[in-house]
C-alpha cells in the first residue's frame, strides 16, 4: 500500500527509518506546511514532496495517511483524510478532545476505514 506522511518534523524521521521493516508499505510522498522542512526531509529520504495536503488526499494511489503533525492539527488532518477515503494512522494523541476522537472513530467506521 502506498502511504504518505503528513508532517515532516523530527518524529517523521523515526517513521521513515522503520517503514522499510514493512514491505507491504511504500512511502510514496510527503507533505509539510513548512516548505524548508518539506524540502529537507524529502531530499534526505529521497521521497517525492507533495504540492499540498489536498494533492495528497486527491491522489488515487495513496491508501494510507500517516498523520505526524502537531497534535493541534491531528483532528483536522485525520478528518480530511477519512473524508477523502484514506486509511489513517495518527501519531498520538488521536485528537485533543474526547468528542473529536469519537467523531473520527465514527467517521472511519461509517466509511469502512481504519
Amino acid at each position: 500500500m502506498n502511504l504518505a506522511f503528513i508532517g515532516c518534523g523530527y518524529v517523521a524521521d523515526y517513521y521513515a527509518t522503520t517503514v522499510v521493516n514493512h514491505p507491504a508499505l511504500k512511502l510514496a510522498t510527503v507533505w509539510d506546511r513548512d516548505p524548508a522542512r518539506l524540502a529537507a526531509f524529502s531530499a534526505h529520504w529521497k521521497v517525492r514532496p507533495a504540492r499540498s495536503l489536498e494533492a495528497v488526499l486527491a491522489h488515487p494511489s495513496i491508501g494510507l495517511i500517516v498523520n505526524l503533525n502537531h497534535p493541534k492539527s491531528h483532528f483536522a488532518v485525520s478528518k480530511a483524510a477519512l473524508e477523502a477515503g484514506k486509511h489513517v494512522y495518527s501519531e498520538k494523541p488521536l485528537a485533543l478532545t474526547l468528542s473529536d476522537a469519537r467523531a473520527l472513530v465514527e467517521l472511519a467506521e461509517a466509511r469502512g476505514l481504519e
